[in-house]
Parts: C-alpha cells; structure tokens; sequence
C-alpha cells in the first residue's frame, strides 16, 4: 500500500483552512497517484483533493475527469447542467490552475467520453454509476448470486424490480417488522407504475392469491412459521437483506440459515444476496446447499469521499487514513468548550449523532438542548406527539428545539412519525441514535457525529463503520439535491484520551486495507465457521432439530457433523421446539401431565391463563430471567393489567400514565424500594425469583442456574429501583411498555399459540384472539395481518370507514378516506403509509 507523503497532506491542511496553498501541485499529485497507484488509500487522497478543489473553486474539470475515470455518469450529468446554464458558476470568479486547463484543452475527447458515459448508463428514468449498471445486469439471473455495494447504492431498487419480475413466487426476508411496510410500499409503488398486479404478503397469516404472482415480504421469524406449516407453492427467488447478519452467532441468524437451508433443500430457490459490508462472498454460505461457488457482484466503487474530524482536548483535527500521529500541524480548529459545543458549530442540515445505549441516547438528546439555539415554536407542531404520548414524554422537550432521538425501545408508531418530521421538517436538525440506523433506515442526513464507537458491547467493526458512514449523503439525494459537495461527507469522532487511537488504528484504517476488513463468522451454518470451541451450542443444536424434524431426509450428520436426537418424552415438548419455546429438563418432564389438569377448561380469563401458563410451563425452573418473573403473582397482576389495557386499546399515554400511576403506589406500599423490569440495555440490578418471591443476591450470582462448569451463574442486571422523580418514571414506562408488549409477543404468545395447537379445549377462542390480536372483530384481526396497528385498525373499524377498505383476494385502501379521515396525525400518516395507488 503506497503511502501519502505527509507534506501534501499539511499542503492540503493549509487549503482547508483557507491559507496560502499550492493547489497547482496538489491537483498534480492528485493525478500522479491516480495514474501511478491503485490501492484504495491513494484513490481516496486524490479524489478528495479534487472534490475540495471543485467545492472550492467552482471550477469542475478535475471532478469530470475523474467520474469519467470511476464511471460516476449521475454526477457528469448534473456537471452537464451546470455547463448549460454557466450563469451558475463560470461569471464568478473562477481560479483555473494549469492542470484544469490542461484538461479542458481536450475538451473533444472529454466530451466524447462524457457523453458516452451518460448515454450508455441510463436505465429508464435513471443514470446510473458503472457500479450501479453491473448490479442491474443481475435482475433476470435465476441463479444463485451474492451482492457487495455501497449502502445507499440502488440494492433494494434491484430486489423489488428482480422480484417483481420474477418466474413464480418470491420470498424477501428483511432484518426489522419495522421495514416491512416500506418494502411492500415500494413494490406496489413499481408495480403500478409498470402496470404490474402483484400480491404482497407480510404476515404469516395472510392468505397468498391464487391469481396472482405472490411477494412474500417477511422477516426470518415469520417465514419460518409459514415454511413451518408447509404453505409456501411455487417458488422461484429468495432475497436476503442484510445479509451479512448471517455471520452472527445468536438466535436470529440461527433462524435465518434455518429458513434458508430449508427453502433451497425443499424447493429449490435462487438465492441472492445483498450486502453493503461483506469482505467475502463466501463468508456467508451455509454449509450443504451451495456445492457450487455463487455469482458474485464485488468492488463496486462508493462515489463518495469522507472526511474524518477528531475530536480531542477541546480540538478539531484532520486525520488521513494511515496517518502515524497528530500533531498541532493537523489541527483545523480550536477552543471548543465540549463535544456538544463541538457538534453545534460543525453541525449542517441534517445530523445523525450516534452511540450505542438507548439510555445514552436520551440523556445525550436532552443535554444537547442546552447548546441548541432557541426556536421558534411555530416552526415545529408538538401537539400531536403530546395527545399521543403525553406532555412529559422527554421527545416533546427535545422537538421543540429541532433534536429528535431514536432507538429500538421507542414505540413503532411514534418512531415512524419522528422519522417522517426529521425527512420532512427542515427545522429538525439532529438525529441522535443507535444501530436501528444501521438496518434499512434511510434519512436526508448528510453529517455524522460518532459519540460512543461501542455496538452493543463490543467496539464498533471495520464492516459496522462502512455501513454507519453510507448512511450519510444517499447517492439518490446527491443527484436530487444536485448538490456535489454532497459527495465529501464529513465524519466526527468524539476522541478524547486513549479512544483517538483505538478510532485511528480499529475502526477507520482498516476500511482502507481489505487485508483487515475480515468477516468474522460466528454462525456455526457458515462453511468458513472454524472456531474450536464454541461456549454453548444448545441454539444450533435446536436449529438442526428443527431442521430434521421438517425434512426427514435431510442429512444432517453428514452436512453438519452433528448427531442429534429428535425423540421426545412427549409430543407438547417437540411442539415448543417447533414455536421456538425454550425448556430445560425440568420445565419438560411431565409437562404432558400437568396440561392434562387445564383440558376443556376453555379459560376466558386473563388471570386463569397466566396461572395456566405459569402451571405447565414450570415458569419458577426457566433459565430465562425474563420469563420466570411470571412465577410471580404481582408479575402475573402486571401483565394482566397490561394485556387489559391493551385489549381496551388504550393510546401510549393512556398507558404511560396508568402504569406511572401504578408504580408510584407499589413503590409507596414498598417504602420507596419497589422494583421494575427494564431489561439488559438499561437494568443495574440482577435478581432472581425463588418459590415466587424476588431474591437480589448480594454477590450478583444466582442460587439455582449453573454453568456447564458447576459454577452458579451471573444474574443478568434487567431491573432498576424505581425512580422517585415522576417524569423520568413517566419516560421509562413508555419504554417499558415497548419492551412488555415485544415480551408478550416474543414470549408469551408463542406460549399461548403452542398451548391452542395442542389443544383448543384449553383456552377459549375468544380470549384466544383478544391476547393474540387485541381484538374480537375480524375485520380489525386482518387489517392487523396486513400490517396496520390496533390503534388504527380498531378506527377504521368504523362504518364511515370501512367502505374504503377492499378486504378480499388482495388488501386495498381507496385514497378518497384521506378525505373524510379525522384521526389523529399519527395514525394518519400511518395511512397513508398503507395506500397502494
């Protein structure tokens, strides 16, 4: 790898900051490694200097022949405009050094070649880059392939259209529920205007069409409850998003090589694969269904550029990938009073601030309104986030002065609406949030503040960075905006103390070095898996047994090298294996008899379910925190209390405020020491429940589970002592109310669906449906199927309403209810979300 000579770099560093520098010889060297070098590090310092020279200047000679050298056709039309109409920029004043005029002297050829470029890579209403027109050649390759491009590069435009264009059904399995409903938006987007009817399918309950070509839009929990029942037909395609989670090692990318594994071994599907960060293709193929190599897409250049700023001591410095050590020459700027004062003078229109925690998130959100400059209040509308949510919801303080924050802890409804204001609303300036950005979530953000450089509880990876820092300036929004300084996306690192070198030396250099950007596979799936020793393979064992248990024939011994075991001590204990129910040997020994107690009971209370549920699942032996708290009895009168308010369908601050209300006596009745369930991300203390009674050891270790080495385990910290002040009590009971609902649904529904398979004497159907789908009403149960939420469904559920909605072979709302809706704005947008035409 070459090396950049640090006197250019400090020859550079002087025309940032606007001093005497020799551009001339900065363009020439520029060229030299362009022309000389090919390794990415030189690549990267010659385009910079061109897009500041260009930015600068105005003058777009260098930047032309560059995109012609990269194929960059989008932004050599935009540099076309600008010609036609040179009032934009050749009557100022223009510095035209010798290397610009050298160019232009060949203008014929340039011109030539430009045109070429553009003329050769349009696609429809599209120009694309040279990377983009080597992704759409694969649209009609019924193979299996694998694609690596840039976030932002067009990977989702080619799964739609691929999809749609596709010999029979199709699967698309994405990462989040929260991305479902914009996939399915976009394809009956480019159906309609191809004139295409499609079916799109994004519940595992949903009907398919038998008319119609079916799009299954799905994440890996719901396709398998599908393949599951043996109900998928015809299938040609599966698209995987995101691929590159395959690598992990947890539940979720276990149940995602699950669902692919069986798909390719029972119906022979294509299998593509999209990513923004694989250093190898190869990393991610499952062992026993690829006995070829795959087509691969690769080294698809970003036409973008980034610049990176670290914050130290009070100081802004430039750093250049590979560069040694910072000195005073590579301060850009001083005298900063903290990193917020910092994040406010270099702020532009539209700021992601990023850290790890939601916890951090929102402290971090609420201390930047005190370097945020006053507003005016009639510039951002905080009325229907208060009737929603509630006035002491922290994001109402933080929107009023343009700072939004957003984490996997948020409720969907309001998360959607506050990224829809931050799109929409110039005046919402700030962005702070986690990784839920990293997943398919696309934003007008074109500056990044990088906080805390921790994913989850690990430091941020090489592969993690590339596709946080894609995640500013989209290709889509450069050409929109026409805006070329677009293409220099700057990146800030708060980088006091010890982190500016771990930022230097782990993160940022080896994106520029495929030598240290390697895949780190944990999915004992994956061919490359090699780790010799694995601390607990119980979640892949269970994933084979599953496997085997859908396809007898498959050889699992042989592909995997695993023998396994699929007889059972009895039938219900095999049914909680295939709902995903996790039990030990003592929740599953005569787990058959104590169902027996609770046949033809036809339970119609909430109550008597819980204590049914507690009684044959053996809740108090669970190894799972989150579960054995329903051993409890106030447990239990907790969630009975929340599933009421959620049959009722109680808005969020109808349910913040009860549950405040309730904490407040319980902690009153406990002297001020109550305790609540928060979960890991945000829980100090550990506690286990013993004959129904709440333990917190002091040693922080449990008295009943051990470890494989005899050794009592470590109680994981998911509670807090509940918080005297009632606003932050108000706060953490919207998130707690989030986390509940996803253990009711992750948890106790599986429970309960298990339970009614087996029997459907146990439970009556009606309590049945109202735990299940909060609803009665099948006309609001398939409107919840299609997507919708219990707040909306159950208003659309009125006969002013329901004239406009189609319910039949395919789901349809007419646009003309927009006319006559008198929802709420949230709920509006929600439908409007939810029109295909």
């Amino acid at each position: 790898m070459s090396k950049i000579d640090n006197e250019f770099k400090k020859e550079l560093i002087k025309y940032l900051k606007d001093e005497d520098a020799n551009i001339d010889i900065l363009l020439r060297y520029a060229f030299f490694l362009l022309i000389n070098h090919k390794d990415e590090l030189s690549f990267t310092f010659s385009y910079l200097i061109i897009l500041l020279y260009a930015q600068k200047e105005k003058d777009y000679a260098p930047l032309k022949e560059i995109s012609i050298i990269i194929g960059n056709s989008p932004i050599l039309n935009l540099l076309d405009e600008f010609e036609k109409d040179r009032t934009e920029y050749m009557n100022i004043n223009i510095v035209e050094n010798e290397i610009s005029l050298e160019i232009k002297s060949n203008k014929y050829l340039y011109d030539l070649l430009n045109n070429l470029y553009i003329n050769t890579n349009k696609y429809k209403d599209k120009i694309l880059t040279s990377g983009q027109k080597i992704l759409y050649r694969m649209i009609n390759e019924t193979s299996d392939y694998s694609v690596i491009a840039p976030t932002s590069y067009g990977k989702t435009d080619l799964m739609i259209e691929s999809a749609v264009n596709a010999r029979e059904d199709v699967i698309i399995i994405v990462p989040l529920v929260a991305l479902l409903g914009q996939v399915k938006s976009d394809i009956y987007n480019y159906s309609r205007e191809n004139n295409l009817k499609v079916k799109v399918i994004t519940h595992h309950e949903v009907a398919r069409s038998e008319n119609l070509k079916n799009i299954y839009v799905l994440t890996q929990e719901r396709c398998y409850q599908i393949l599951k029942r043996g109900l998928f037909f015809s299938l040609s395609d599966l698209f995987i998003d995101e691929s590159h989670k395959l690598l992990l090692g947890d539940k979720r990318s276990y149940k995602l090589s699950e669902v692919i594994f069986l798909l390719k071994k029972q119906y022979k599907v294509s299998i593509k694969y999209y990513s923004p960060v694989l250093h190898d293709a190869a990393s991610i193929k499952i062992k026993g269904i690829h006995p070829e190599q795959i087509k691969v897409v690769e080294n698809i250049r970003d036409i973008k550029n980034y610049m990176y700023y670290l914050y130290d001591d009070n100081n802004q410095y430039i750093f250049f990938p590979k560069t040694h050590s910072l000195t005073k020459n590579y301060i850009t700027t001083d005298g900063y009073s903290n990193f917020f004062d910092y994040i406010i003078k270099n702020s532009k229109n539209k700021n992601i601030i990023f850290l790890n925690s939601p916890k951090e998130i929102e402290s971090v959100a609420l201390e930047l309104l005190k370097y945020v400059m006053p507003m005016d209040n009639k510039e951002i509308d905080v009325h229907e986030i208060i009737k929603f949510a509630g006035k002491d919801y922290y994001i109402v303080d933080t929107l009023k002065k343009g700072v939004i924050y957003i984490h996997g802890q948020m409720p969907e409804i309001i998360r959607y609406f506050l990224l829809n204001y931050y799109r929409n609303n110039e005046s919402v300036k700030y962005l702070v949030t986690n990784s839920t950005i990293l997943e398919g979530v696309n934003t007008p953000s074109d500056n990044l503040f990088i906080y805390d450089y921790k994913v989850g509880k690990k430091m941020m990876k090489p592969i993690d960075f590339i596709n946080l820092r894609g995640r500013i300036n989209r290709i889509g929004d450069i050409v929109k905006s026409k805006d070329i300084s677009k293409l220099l996306c700057n990146v800030h690192f708060y980088a006091d103390g010890s982190r500016k070198n771990k930022i230097k030396k782990e993160i940022i250099n080896p994106c520029y070095d495929r030598r240290f950007v390697q895949d780190e596979i944990d999915n004992m799936f994956l061919e490359k898996f090699n780790k010799s020793e694995v601390d607990d393979k119980s979640q892949f064992i269970d994933s084979l047994k599953k496997i085997k248990l859908l396809d007898e024939e498959c050889d699992i011994e042989n592909i995997f090298n695993e023998k396994i075991d699929v007889t059972f001590e009895n039938p219900f204990s095999k049914r909680c294996l295939m709902n995903d129910i996790p039990l030990n040997t003592v929740q599953s020994k005569d787990i058959q008899k104590r169902m027996e107690k609770f046949k033809g009971k036809q339970i119609n209370s909430i109550d008597e379910l819980l204590n049914c549920i507690d009684e044959i699942y053996s809740l108090t032996f669970s190894e799972y925190y989150e579960v054995a708290r329903l051993s409890n009895d106030k447990a239990k009168k907790f969630y009975s209390m929340l599933l009421s308010w959620l049959i009722e369908g109680k808005t969020i601050q109808e349910k913040a405020s009860l549950m405040t209300s309730f904490f407040i006596k319980y902690n009153k009745v406990n002297k001020g020491k109550g305790y609540m369930y928060v979960g890991k991300s945000r829980g100090n203390i550990g506690a286990e429940f013993i004959n129904g009674k709440m333990n917190i050891p002091k040693d922080g270790k449990s008295t009943i589970n051990k470890d494989k080495k005899g050794n009592f385990k470590y109680l994981s910290k998911i509670w807090i002592q509940i918080p005297e002040n009632k606003k932050e009590l108000y706060n953490i009971c919207i998130i707690k109310i989030k986390i509940e609902e996803d253990f009711i649904s992750f948890h106790l529904i599986p429970m309960i669906e298990a339970l009614y398979e087996e029997d459907k004497g146990i439970i009556s159907i009606e309590l049945y449906n109202l735990v299940k789908y909060k609803s009665n009403d099948s006309f609001e149960i398939t409107l919840m199927k299609e997507g919708i939420s219990p707040y909306l469904a159950k208003l659309l559920n009125e006969e002013v309403y329901r004239q406009y909605i189609s319910i039949d072979e395919n789901f349809k709302i007419d646009k003309k209810i927009l006319d006559i809706f008198e929802g709420e704005e949230l709920l509006e947008l929600e439908l409007k979300m939810n029109i295909y035409e």
